[in-house]
């Protein structure tokens, strides 16, 4: 029956009843088929799986984006990465990347990302001659970046379920989110010597310097929120509570574009955000505790082991099981599902934690631009107002800069740990 009851939890995602709602059928099979324990034990398990002060962080983090979406203060920033870049061939696709990353600093969330520069990206590139394809694809992967770049939200989760640092999660994915930055560039590059695109008439100096100074109170935030938790002044969560506190300050006090209006918004969005993630978690941890009851964990580690496969060989196996979650799971469900059930193993046979954090970063923002559920696919299908299967095909063109970087970070843990190490976090 354990096995019946994860099939008919994967049939019915795949039918599309709410991923919560599946898990929580599977859960109830196994609990009457299979385990010998008081129904009333995994509903205390449900009630107290979110109570942990770490994942008070997301809201937080979330919140944060939705006022930075909401504020007006993406107009600054790319005012100022246009008026240094707009005029070299393939400048504002060059811009779209450094704006993301810079974006993806302060917010932690891609969606956000997408919300607020659609409206100043989309016209300004297919009026330069990009295709719509071109651009909707390259601010999409460039957006999913925020999975990575600190303070991404994703490590928080895995920080959380495999009792990892989530500081050294932060410092472990800045290298992988810039290489994979480089590989977005290299594409733009590739594409924009193909075909012949306007430029934007050379800024002046005075020009840039005006937008320097318009886009400096932005510029500063990833400094106010990363160097009070680097310099080891604040851990996580307070960090979020500095990244809310600036982003109304942002909002309110320097840009004057957040309205009690959108501010209300922006929390209603919030709200209805974290009540569908935390329900995913406590149905997941609820799922993962019966699995736990009936070993599957350590059977499926048993099973792998005696398979006497090499690492890189099971490395590939979690890469092509986490891009098939991917297109049906939700990312939260697959980062607290997947790994209580892989990890285990991967330590056994000498995959170190932290770089596995960061592989499992990489497939989670594969795993949101890829269809038939990529939750970023779903998100900027509505934002943009576009067909999803055009949203999903502009995404194909940058599918290989996010591969590439999911490749090298699973099989050279170095990338990973280099920045750790060398700041000696490790």
């Amino acid at each position: 029956m354990l096995w019946l009851s994860i099939a008919i939890m994967v049939l019915m995602v795949m039918a599309g009843v709410p991923l919560f709602l599946s898990i929580f059928v599977a859960v109830v099979i196994i609990t009457f088929t299979v385990m010998d324990v008081d129904p009333m034990i995994l509903v205390g398990v449900m009630n107290t799986s979110v109570s942990k002060t770490i994942l008070i962080a997301v809201p937080l983090f979330i919140f944060s984006g939705q006022l930075l979406a909401r504020s007006g203060v993406l107009t600054p920033l790319a005012k100022l990465l246009t008026a240094f870049m707009g005029h070299i061939p393939g400048g504002p696709a060059y811009a779209v990347i450094i704006a993301c990353v810079v974006f993806a600093a302060m917010s932690s969330t891609g969606m956000a990302g997408v919300a607020g520069f659609a409206p100043i990206v989309v016209p300004l590139m297919t009026g330069m001659g990009y295709s719509l394809s071109f651009t909707v694809g390259l601010l999409i992967c460039a957006s999913s970046l925020a999975g990575l770049i600190p303070p991404a939200i994703f490590p928080i989760y895995y920080g959380y379920i495999s009792d990892t640092s989530v500081i050294t999660l932060w410092t472990a994915g800045i290298f992988p989110g810039l290489m994979i930055a480089f590989f977005l560039a290299v594409i733009v590059f590739v594409q924009t010597r193909r075909g012949h695109y306007e430029r934007l008439p050379s800024a002046s100096w005075q020009e840039r310097m005006g937008a320097l100074k318009g886009s400096l109170p932005l510029l500063l935030m990833p400094v106010a929120i990363l160097g009070p938790l680097y310099g080891g002044y604040a851990t996580p969560t307070e960090v979020a509570s500095i990244a809310v506190i600036y982003s109304l300050l942002l909002g309110v006090v320097f840009y004057r574009k957040l309205t009690r209006g959108l501010f209300w918004e922006a929390c209603q969005s919030t709200v209805s955000i974290m009540a569908k993630i935390f329900i995913i978690i406590m149905a997941a941890l609820l799922l993962n505790a019966a699995f736990v009851y009936v070993r599957l964990p350590y059977d499926m580690a048993d099973w792998l082991r005696n398979l006497g496969l090499h690492w890189t060989a099971l490395m590939a196996i979690v890469a092509v099981a986490f891009l098939l979650m991917g297109a049906f799971l939700d990312p939260v469900a697959i980062v607290m599902i997947a790994v209580p059930l892989l990890l285990p193993t991967l330590v056994v046979v000498g995959v170190d934690k932290v770089p596995f954090g960061v592989f499992t970063g990489v497939a989670v923002e594969l795993a949101i631009i890829t269809p038939p559920y990529g939750l970023a696919l779903f998100a900027a299908t509505t934002i943009l107002n576009l067909p999803f299967s055009f949203v999903a095909r502009s995404c194909l063109m940058f599918y290989p800069a996010v591969i590439l970087g999911m490749i090298l970070v699973a099989y050279i843990p170095e990338i990973s740990m280099w920045f750790p190490n060398l700041i000696g976090q490790n």
